[in-house]
């Protein structure tokens, strides 16, 4: 459900300690994010909000005005975020069953068909595997010429290469060192095969868990942890993973609950790999410094997530994001 007063304290709590963005997701059951981000847009003044879509639920064309509109409304602050689709329950929800591979190959014909939106300066016809458009021109655009910033996920072979030819942005769920610099040389090679010189912005998600010392955060992790399994009950544990990047976290935990200085695998056996439970567990000094590590691999966009998000907005809003800015220069 819908809380009006939630959304608000939310979007406060980003906006006064010195986010840049929120995402607004999409679920079957859940609200419309397009209409959740506008509303939360019109609460601040420097937030972009990043609405996401599945590419079966409307027309590419009716979402680039959508976008477009948000867009225009605030000031160049709207962006857009692809979902293929990673849950066949989910898809068949709202009348979805294709597979995997087709469904981020229709992600991708839906970015080309809105970016051809925004740019188009003629009406224009396409005729693809899952859309036809015919004589097709938007009157509304975008703030800036080029359109919006599309942002897509995945750590499938089909989703690195739909990102390698249409993404602006790829995001990846949270991994040590190491294997991210395995997912980042594959995207770049997907993006050499098909002479793209400009490699989409890369993303990785995390749950931050801070702490005075670092054997603070890590009593908190484990109450963290405890609680999960006593509201859990143990029902996803052991489940076959569905996605691509689920499978993968599994395998991260197989190694060690524990990598690097501050990544900590261990919720990831309660949800089956499911999600953003992938954590950097430490001081803010740490953690400042894991994700300056992450930056030197070529990730230059964070989505941070606290388990309790307002509280962690704010505390991480305080002590993190200023040391990251002032380690990196920007």
């Amino acid at each position: 459900m819908f809380d009006r007063t939630y959304t608000e304290n939310i979007v406060a709590a980003h906006e006064d300690n010195g986010w840049d963005g929120m995402i607004f997701h999409y679920n079957s059951a859940t609200v419309d994010p397009g209409i959740v981000a506008t509303y939360a847009a019109t609460l601040s003044k420097s937030i972009n909000v990043i609405v996401a879509v599945r590419p079966n639920t409307c027309a590419p064309t009716y979402m680039a005005k959508k976008i477009a509109t948000l867009d225009t409304i605030t000031g160049g602050r709207a962006r857009l975020h692809i979902i293929a689709g990673g849950y066949a329950a989910e898809q068949a929800a709202e009348g979805d069953f294709l597979d995997k591979d087709q469904r981020y190959a229709r992600a991708g014909e839906f970015i080309d068909i809105c970016r051809r939106s925004w740019t188009e300066p003629a009406p224009f016809s396409h005729s693809g595997e899952y859309f036809t458009v015919d004589n097709f021109y938007a009157d509304v655009r975008c703030t800036d010429p080029n359109g919006t910033t599309v942002s897509s996920a995945g750590m499938s072979e089909a989703a690195l290469k739909m990102a390698a030819k249409y993404a602006d942005r790829h995001a990846l769920w949270g991994m040590p060192l190491a294997e991210t610099k395995v997912f980042v040389d594959r995207l770049r090679r997907y993006c050499d095969e098909i002479g793209r010189e400009d490699l989409p912005e890369i993303q990785m998600q995390f749950r931050p868990i801070l702490g005075d010392t670092a054997a603070d955060a890590r009593r908190r992790a484990d109450d963290i942890l405890a609680r999960m399994k006593k509201q859990l009950g143990g029902w996803a544990a052991g489940r076959t993973p569905e996605t691509a990047g689920a499978a993968h976290a599994l395998e991260v935990l197989d190694k060690a609950e524990w990598h690097d200085e501050c990544f900590w695998a261990g919720p990831l056996a309660e949800v089956s790999g499911a999600g953003n439970n992938t954590a950097l567990v430490g001081t803010p000094s740490q953690i400042c410094d894991a994700l300056c590590q992450y930056h030197d691999l070529g990730v230059t966009v964070f989505g941070l997530n606290d388990y309790d998000t307002h509280v962690g907005a704010v505390e991480f809003g305080r002590s993190v994001i200023p040391l990251v800015r002032r380690e990196l220069g920007q």
